[in-house]
């Protein structure tokens, strides 16, 4: 004859029912309701107070870390705790139904075992489907934050003296009102009647530079020992 291969064949499951130990209190295995697991072939007793013990169904394990695994769910830690977080509801929904079969079938499929792990299932279904509504408002949330950023953000066009961050025009070119920022030395030409040229070194930068299709209007210099100085180009 065969042999089973489930460890449950090996054993039997019992509770005490011995409510007076001799001293007019239970066993302490009785009052703790502790499912006893005793091999096959012993003597069926309480390990405890040894009097016979009431046999019962094997007891329910429900193991979260296989639903887990199963579901490829990823702990998501929030302020009400753990949750499992799934690609989608129905897909969360169908795993945790296949669990809850698995787990009713290992329970030996008692009524009492089989009312419990539904309930704590729905319990989980419920999770798992409040967690995806949130993950989804946050990545929604997150993606029009990213998208006003993006869109608000100064354009970084390279300058021969540095680069230019602000408004750029439709081929690219600075256009508008930001800084420009030097990082090495550069002679400006300000086409002014006197034809005057200005030094620009390394650390200075120009504020309020108005740039009109790739050229600069005016602005501030910045020296880096601290030093201002107006700029106007042409005129």
């Amino acid at each position: 004859m065969a042999r089973g291969n489930n460890a449950r064949d090996r054993y039997m499951y019992g509770i005490c029912t011995n409510r007076d130990n001799g001293d007019g209190k239970p066993c302490p295995k009785c009052a703790e309701k502790t499912i006893q697991q005793i091999r096959a072939g012993k003597d069926f007793v309480c390990e405890e107070c040894g009097e016979n013990l009431t046999k019962v169904a094997p007891p329910r394990t429900t193991n979260w870390a296989l639903i887990g695994g199963i579901a490829a769910a990823v702990i998501v830690l929030g302020g009400g705790g753990a949750y499992f977080a799934f690609s989608g509801e129905k897909a969360a929904t169908e795993t945790v139904e296949t669990v809850v079969k698995d787990t009713i079938a290992s329970s030996g499929g008692s009524l009492e075992g089989k009312e419990i792990v539904e309930q704590e299932a729905e319990q989980l279904v419920t999770e798992v489907e409040d967690s995806v509504k949130v993950s989804t408002q946050e990545d929604t949330k997150s993606t029009d934050v990213a998208e006003t950023v993006k869109k608000d953000a100064p354009t970084r066009i390279n300058l021969p003296y540095g680069y230019f961050e602000g408004p750029t025009n439709g081929s690219g070119k600075p256009n508008g009102i930001g800084i420009a920022y030097v990082t090495k030395g550069y002679s400006l030409d300000l086409k002014n009647r006197d034809k005057e040229t200005l030094d620009l070194k390394p650390g200075d930068k120009i504020m309020n530079a108005k740039f009109k299709d790739g050229n600069l209007q005016q602005g501030e210099l910045q020296r880096k020992d601290g030093t201002r100085k107006t700029i106007q180009i042409g005129g």
